[in-house]
């Protein structure tokens, strides 16, 4: 379903499929990643921060490389950092001193200082 060519299909598919989390459901939120839609990689983003689910990490860690836009990276920063993966802690803490926005660094840090510390 979200790879459906129509985006009125794929946007509420994720919706409803953002409340079951399975390891399918991981699999098939890594692969939005990928979306041509920059909400429905965000939404992703966002719910594969809420699963928990550590097969994401790579696939959040290849994005947050990949991604250009500011909002974009916040968001996957934010899942990353909810992720509480060691894996994550040397590109959490390389994103702190590259932000040139004070308000993600520092959002950054907070991710970094609640879990890592």
């Amino acid at each position: 379903v979200l790879a459906d060519t129509r985006l009125e299909i794929r946007k509420p598919a994720l919706e409803i499929l953002g409340r079951i989390g399975t390891d399918e459901v991981v699999s098939a939120f890594i692969k939005a990643l990928d979306d041509s839609d920059q909400v429905m990689r965000r939404n992703a983003a966002r719910y594969l921060g809420r699963f928990g689910n550590p097969m994401a990490v790579p696939a959040l860690l290849q994005a947050l490389e990949k991604d250009p836009d500011p909002a974009d990276k916040r968001i996957i920063i934010t899942s990353l950092g909810g992720l509480r993966d060691p894996r994550v802690v040397p590109v959490l803490i390389d994103q702190v001193w590259s932000w040139p926005s004070k308000y993600y660094a520092k959002k950054t840090r907070w991710l970094c200082g609640n879990w890592i510390v």
